[in-house]
């Protein structure tokens, strides 16, 4: 898993949204979501400008779940 700390953010945001279900609740949590998906790929470009390795470690190992995504 290349980012296990976004991954965490994003269960534990989901989790509150299963514990405490709104619309309010489920806006807020996509809103996270969405923003953590925007910061993985601004992220892995300039990861793959500066260390050209970077991509075969990427086409190896998943984003957020293991053999899925």
């Amino acid at each position: 898993m290349r980012h296990p700390i976004y991954t965490a953010v994003c269960l534990f945001v989901w989790a509150s949204v299963i514990g405490h279900p709104s619309l309010r609740n489920a806006a807020l949590a996509a809103v996270v979501t969405a923003g953590a998906a925007v910061r993985m790929v601004l992220e892995e470009q300039a990861l793959r400008q500066r260390f050209p390795a970077y991509a075969a470690y990427a086409a190896a190992t998943k984003r957020m779940l293991p053999y899925v995504f």
